[in-house]
């Protein structure tokens, strides 16, 4: 199930990037032509519920397409969601394990502080599908993260539940579909 998880959450998460990152070609001879990339980083989804709020905290680290934090709150009962986004320069896990970012949500500043080192070893993943004009495989390996977060929202610390956590090391192959 949880590796059933990882690849679901890799493949969203990949889908999302070739869905506005994949260039057009530069020429009719390009058109054709398998790209490959090696892309590493770290796909940590975490949640935690308190009062009438869930909070949905996302960290996406990928070398080749960006970084990413996003951090939304939803009211229970009540059709409101607030949302925070940024695109770091830097990984949000750094190599060590730590985690240590934030973002506004809302006018409020959202901390997420923790570590996330890696744990087990590493688990073949290969996954074929179609996305945005293109075949794609991707081959590599996931590793485990044994995330401890916390989200610091308002003066108040939520732990956050981030047990599909993982980290990648993958060669990517998109083909243009025929």
């Amino acid at each position: 199930m949880r590796q059933t998880i990882r690849t679901a959450t890799l493949g969203l998460a990949t889908a999302a990037v070739l869905a506005s990152a994949v260039p057009g070609p530069a020429s009719a001879e390009e058109t054709d032509a398998a790209t490959t990339t090696h892309e590493t980083g770290h796909v940590v989804e975490c949640v935690a519920t308190w009062a009438q709020r869930t909070a949905f905290v996302t960290l996406y680290d990928n070398d080749q397409y960006g970084n990413t934090l996003l951090v939304q709150l939803r009211t229970t009962g009540v059709d409101r969601m607030r949302v925070g986004q940024r695109s770091p320069d830097d990984d949000l896990v750094a190599s060590d394990g730590a985690v240590a970012t934030g973002v506004l949500v809302g006018g409020h500043r959202a901390r997420v502080r923790g570590t996330a080192p890696e744990r087990g070893k590493p688990v073949h993943v290969h996954e074929e599908y179609a996305d945005a004009g293109y075949d794609i495989v991707v081959d590599g390996t996931h590793r485990r993260l044994d995330a401890d977060l916390v989200l610091r929202f308002r003066d108040r610390r939520h732990p956050l539940d981030c047990s599909t956590a993982f980290t990648y090391d993958l060669d990517v192959t998109r083909t243009p579909a025929q």
